[in-house]
């Protein structure tokens, strides 16, 4: 293993004097039944348990495990009255004990220190929050009322903000990582669109086009004082006067109205509620992101609509907020810590370091990677005797796709279908130049490819999107296409259409089980061509043949991916020899097979049972694990790693039990079977979360200027008390990125054998380097994983309406109007590859 270190400086800041502390606490006795086989059910009803406790006190509770017994701690000042919790399989009576403990933050194990930290985070929240002038969303983040409006957008107010969390590193230091957020939000209450607009028409253009109807419209509540983020499922008819709510404070027998009630629950807030409402406002109904409640209701006078990145209506306004490494840093330093000053924990300063942490980092070298025809990018050059990083590498792959094609060029499926739309809106002259030109450019990258043997044409004038989808599933059962590959140009419809992310989805997801589709642009592929005469089609002019060259690039390469033509590969193994990714959307599990050095990839998928409503989407069994992965690797082992030296599982997400038994599980049949000779194979189970909750950041220190820039490509942080957390940073120079590099953040759920967490670091590192979609770019996702959301996310978007299309329920009434079944907003809640839509 070869490594570099840099002079860095990460956004965390050290608890100096947690030594001084001594932590209180007394616990509550859960003594619900565990029943052999229902872990889940045991598992849920304890976060129940515990979250019904936290809400008693109004405080932090965490689960506590001890002699065999389950228990919830609590702050030892905290109290409340005996009560009965409606749990499964039979309700249990919570009280809390009188006994009295006391832990310290040196001297204590793993569960005493989820104490100590969920303690410290509470008080820094409250204290935090009763300054004033922020506050708090559901995902734990800061954000300051008063907004930024000096970048030019008059429509959408900017809310500078922060996060952060507790990180330990190792058993005697806990910091503080800091970084700086922002939210956008509506400069304009929803009552201000329902005077130009009614209600009914706001409803339908915010409410009937959610991509998903599990999950209502994102807005920020303005309860006076209180401020906090809502999604808003529904509109009443009636009004603040008139709509009647069961008071809190009198119970169920006393009905009071909205407006009453909102008058006299915020009558001790600066923000006088009278001058913001009236009794004559409509109402809109809520929950609370990620919270299974019963809905609220809202007036809309009090409630503004929040915005993603991607929504047309923050326009370039996300560009400005941008922010280099050096001025995050400063952000961070300058304003965000300043929020954190004379906080205390129980009476006492907590003192924390006002200078962030410098530290010498290690980064792992660029790999060298292997293209056809032997040749070899390299990683590190040779300059005066010296070996450096090359600044060229993300070039060199496209320059040496370009010149040798991909790497793997056989066992191409004879089965390629080429999918039009027919008539006026793409006509023959279009689609045999476009053909062509595609055919020449896919056979330049790889000399195998067959052509297309069928070209199948659809209509796109039919009342729906899914009357579309079931006109070509006759059209491709009448030319005999059942199975294999196929590019469909999707219909020229305009790039804002709702119905193109309807279509796109919808037809990946019929054929699943059968074609495999790449989808490419109708829309652009007309504005790069024009009619010569006598319909012979060229480029519009020198502007579009220019624009059409890195498009058609980027389209064969996704059309070869889908084929498992993949461009390259490491050219030297990884330290383990077989990783398995595994991700799950809505019904759909797929495991990515990673086999040696990137040669052999394989992706398979299978349908689960849709979960409990209440249990976690993403949350697998062993057997749905093992039923995908076993049969797989008994049959891909001796074909392509017959004698593994171990099997690492990375879970896009947060890994349970299941990951892990199904592993060993796995590994004990195929010895038993004599596909792998190691009944004790080294295994591992690695999690790997896109978005960290713990916000770090790391930029490379100048140490002449003090100047922080891009860390290097490769950069890794070993932190946790057990040193079971790595942040990796596969962006940063020699790529050339925006703003600052975000990192993966990896923990190391378990393990068995000689296996080296740096070492899977490594790999996982490696993968990145394998930018498949687009060569010339830097990748922030292992190719395992990123293969993976490219597959599934078709599969997942939009699962609730999917459902009701495909079996028809949807009402025809609203597609007479839009002339399609479901409208889908045109906004990044999902992003396609480069070549597509």
């Amino acid at each position: 293993m070869k490594v570099s270190t840099q002079p860095t400086t990460e956004n965390s800041f050290e608890l100096l004097n947690l030594s001084d502390y001594k932590f209180d606490f007394k616990l509550v006795a859960v003594d619900i039944k565990r029943i052999e086989g229902l872990d889940g059910l045991y598992h849920r009803e304890l976060k129940k348990a515990e979250r019904q406790v936290s809400s008693r006190i109004s405080g932090p509770a965490c689960l506590f495990r001890e002699g065999g017994r389950q228990y919830i701690a609590i702050p030892s000042d905290s109290s409340f009255d005996s009560f009965l919790l409606n749990s499964k399989p039979a309700p249990v009576r919570l009280a809390p004990g009188s006994e009295i403990r006391q832990v310290s933050f040196l001297d204590c194990d793993s569960q005493e220190f989820n104490i100590i930290s969920k303690w410290l985070d509470f008080s820094i929240r409250q204290k935090l929050k009763r300054k004033g002038k922020i506050f708090e969303d559901s995902s734990g983040r800061f954000f300051v009322k008063n907004p930024s409006n000096n970048l030019g957008n008059g429509g959408v107010d900017l809310l500078p903000g922060f996060k952060f969390r507790l990180a330990p590193d190792g058993k005697e230091k806990l910091f503080l990582v800091l970084d700086s957020t922002h939210r956008y939000v509506d400069r304009n209450y929803l009552s201000h669109y329902a005077k130009e607009r009614n209600v009914k028409s706001i409803e339908k253009d915010l409410l009937g086009k959610r991509p998903n109807l599990n999950y209502g419209t994102r807005f920020l509540y303005e309860m006076g004082d209180d401020w906090f983020p809502i999604e808003v499922f529904a509109f009443s008819d009636k009004t603040a006067g008139s709509e009647l709510i069961i008071d809190p404070a009198t119970g169920p027998r006393s009905m009071v109205s909205l407006y009453d009630y909102l008058l006299r629950v915020t009558k001790g807030h600066a923000t006088c509620l009278a001058d913001k409402i009236s009794k004559s406002d409509p109402v809109a109904y809520f929950k609370y992101p990620g919270k299974e409640m019963e809905l609220r209701s809202v007036p809309i006078s009090l409630i503004r609509r929040m915005y993603g990145p991607g929504d047309r209506q923050v326009g370039k306004l996300h560009s400005a907020t941008i922010k280099e490494t050096d001025k995050r840093f400063q952000i961070i330093q300058s304003e965000n810590l300043a929020k954190f000053q004379n906080l205390n924990f129980n009476g006492r300063p907590l003192e924390i370091s006002q200078l962030p942490l410098d530290s010498n980092l290690p980064a792992f070298p660029l790999k060298d990677l292997q293209f056809g025809g032997g040749r070899i990018v390299n990683g590190l050059k040779i300059r005066n005797g010296q070996e450096i990083l090359n600044a060229d590498y993300s070039l060199d792959r496209k320059r040496s796709l370009l010149s040798v094609g991909v790497l793997k060029k056989d066992h191409i499926d004879s089965m390629q279908c080429l999918l039009v739309p027919q008539g006026t809106s793409f006509p023959k002259g279009l689609q045999s130049r476009f053909q062509s030109l595609f055919e020449a450019e896919t056979k330049k990258l790889c000399q195998n490819f067959p052509s297309f043997r069928k070209v199948v044409f659809y209509q796109t004038d039919k009342e729906s999107v899914t009357d579309i989808i079931d006109g070509i599933e006759r059209n491709l059962s009448d030319s005999g296409v059942s199975s294999g590959y196929a590019l469909a140009i999707l219909p020229n419809w305009r790039e804002d259409d709702p119905r193109i992310g309807a279509f796109h989805d919808f037809l990946k997801y019929k054929f699943k089980d059968s074609i495999t589709f790449q989808c490419a642009s109708g829309f652009k592929l007309n504005g790069f061509f024009e009619n010569k005469g006598a319909g012979k089609y060229d480029f519009v002019d020198s502007d579009s043949r220019r624009k059409f060259n890195p498009y058609l690039f980027n389209l064969a390469m996704e059309y070869l991916k889908i084929n498992e033509c993949y461009p390259y590969a490491l050219k030297d193994a990884p330290n383990y020899d077989m990783y398995i990714g595994i991700d799950v959307h809505q019904q759909s599990l797929a495991a990515c097979f990673f086999y040696g050095k990137g040669e052999e990839i394989k992706i398979r998928h299978t349908h689960i049972a849709r979960p409990p409503s209440k249990s976690r989407a993403e949350k697998l069994t062993e057997s749905q694990i093992f039923e995908l992965i076993y049969p797989v690797l008994r049959r891909q082992i001796p074909r392509y790693c017959p004698t593994p030296n171990s099997i690492v599982i990375v879970r896009d997400g947060k890994s349970h039990e299941g990951e892990w038994s199904a592993l060993l599980r796995t590994v004990e049949r195929l010895h038993t079977e004599g596909v792998i000779d190691n009944a004790d194979l080294p295994c591992a189970v690695v999690d790997l979360h896109k978005q960290s909750q713990i916000p770090l950041r790391v930029g490379n220190r100048d140490s002449a200027h003090r100047n922080l820039g891009l860390p290097l490509a490769g950069t890794y942080r070993i932190m946790g008390r057990n040193q079971e957390q790595a942040f990796l940073f596969p962006t940063g120079y020699p790529f050339k990125i925006r703003g600052s590099a975000k990192p993966l953040h990896l923990t190391l759920v378990d393990y068995r054998g000689n296996m080296s967490f740096e070492k899977i670091i490594e790999d996982i590192f490696g993968q990145c380097l394998l930018a498949f979609s687009a060569p010339d770019r830097s990748n922030g996702l292992p190719i395992s994983i990123k293969l993976l959301d490219d597959y599934l996310q078709p599969f997942g978007y939009a699962q609730g309406r999917i459902d009701k299309i495909l079996s028809k329920e949807l009402n025809k009434a609203e597609a007479s109007e839009s002339n399609v079944r479901v409208k889908f907003p045109r906004q990044n809640a999902f992003h396609r590859n480069r070549a597509e839509v």
